[in-house]
């Protein structure tokens, strides 16, 4: 059944279910803006392009092969293959789009008939606001795990973090967050048990801590600049019981020394 899509009410254009036709009117072609696509039942989708007309004739060629990506504008062609409007809400330029596309949603945000997936106004395929479900996460993460990345990928995505770090577009989620003295208890205690059963699997390897070991003198032999300069201990007054402890930690390094060259010989 052929159906009518009408254009800012004025300008009109006719799909039919197989999409073998699509008559769009000439002005809209390589028009930058907002649209809005509306059901006569009152549901809305908002999206913005900086090609109206192609855009549009991608969403219902999707539609009518039943392979949109936002279900619920899906299910709703689905059940009403009827009259559905396609306005243009505003013409703007290429860099204020998402800008003026979010204030559309923002207006429309209590509004229960809008049919976007994602709240927050983005350039496809980014999937920010979207709520998945606790499910979906679950599969998400099995699918990815025991996946190498290649040398390729991981040294990509080491440039892309090294680039934002240095723009100042990224930072470390834990930077500046001191843990709290109960906290710090929390986890020592924990890394006791664990080692104690013979579960602690964080500790590094000989290899792994001379790896790390090389790259820092790399780094700093190449930035000696950016080396930190360990604090002067000159002048702290230490306590007894602290000597005590000190001059008990030399002993036993010492004694562990003798006992490997006695075994050694």
């Amino acid at each position: 059944m052929d159906f009518i899509l009408y254009f800012a009410i004025v300008n009109i254009f006719c799909v039919n279910n197989s999409m073998e036709q699509v008559y769009y009117q000439p002005n809209l072609e390589g028009i930058c803006g907002i649209y809005q696509i509306k059901s006569i039942d009152h549901y809305i989708y908002i999206g913005s392009s900086k090609n109206i007309q192609k855009r549009l004739k991608t969403h219902f060629y999707e539609l009518n092969n039943n392979k949109h990506i936002n279900k619920y504008l899906q299910n709703k062609f689905n059940k009403h293959k009827m009259e559905w409007s396609c306005s243009l809400l505003e013409e703007v330029l290429e860099e204020k789009l998402i800008e003026r596309e979010q204030y559309y949603l923002d207006m429309h945000k209590e509004n229960n008939f809008l049919l976007n997936l994602n709240p927050i106004a983005s350039l496809p395929p980014s999937a920010k606001g979207i709520k998945r479900s606790q499910e979906y996460k679950n599969k998400l993460s099995n699918s990815l795990k025991g996946k190498k990345k290649s040398k390729e990928h991981c040294k990509k995505m080491s440039e892309s973090m090294k680039e934002r770090y240095k723009n100042g577009t990224m930072t470390s989620p834990l930077k500046g967050i001191g843990l709290s003295t109960e906290s710090l208890a929390k986890k020592r205690e924990t890394i006791k048990a664990l080692k104690e059963e013979g579960k602690y699997k964080w500790s590094l390897t000989e290899e792994q801590r001379n790896n790390i070991s090389k790259s820092k003198k790399k780094y700093y032999s190449e930035n000696p600049d950016k080396k930190p300069t360990p604090p002067s201990r000159k002048g702290c007054k230490v306590s007894e019981e602290t000597k005590a402890k000190i001059s008990a930690s030399w002993i036993k390094r010492r004694e562990n020394k003798l006992k490997i060259i006695r075994e050694g010989n």
